[in-house]
């Protein structure tokens, strides 16, 4: 018979299987589990992208939101400045933040504007 790889040798010294296991299946295991670490991790950045992506939208979106409803309140503490303005001559509003309103709608809520409730 001839000495095989697996072949458990007397005499009190290592045996081929514990040769096997230490030098060869031990790196092999080692290189398959970072190997199948890293592709597991590439394989799932595209869907963590997305996911943030999107949560970094609804972010702004909440962001604009925010805006939007600040610029209709300063919209209305305009429009009592110039209604002031135009019965008692009073102080004269500085810019009317309308366009600010319609830019954040426009962008942002399109299906709040008046355009797109006549489609």
């Amino acid at each position: 018979m001839s000495a095989g790889l697996f072949q458990v040798t007397g005499g009190g010294g290592p045996s081929s299987v514990t040769v096997l296991a230490q030098y060869i299946l031990a790196p092999l295991i080692t290189l398959a589990s970072v190997y199948l670490g890293g592709w597991l991790t590439l394989r799932g950045s595209p869907a963590a992208q997305e996911r943030q992506m999107a949560e970094e939208k609804a972010k702004r979106r909440a962001d604009k939101l925010e805006g939007l409803i600040a610029a209709i309140y300063k919209q209305e503490d305009w429009l009592e400045g110039y209604r002031n303005h135009r019965l008692f001559k009073g102080e004269q509003p500085g810019m009317a933040p309308d366009a600010t309103i319609h830019a954040i709608v426009r962008i942002y809520f399109p299906l709040l504007s008046p355009n797109a409730r006549n489609s």
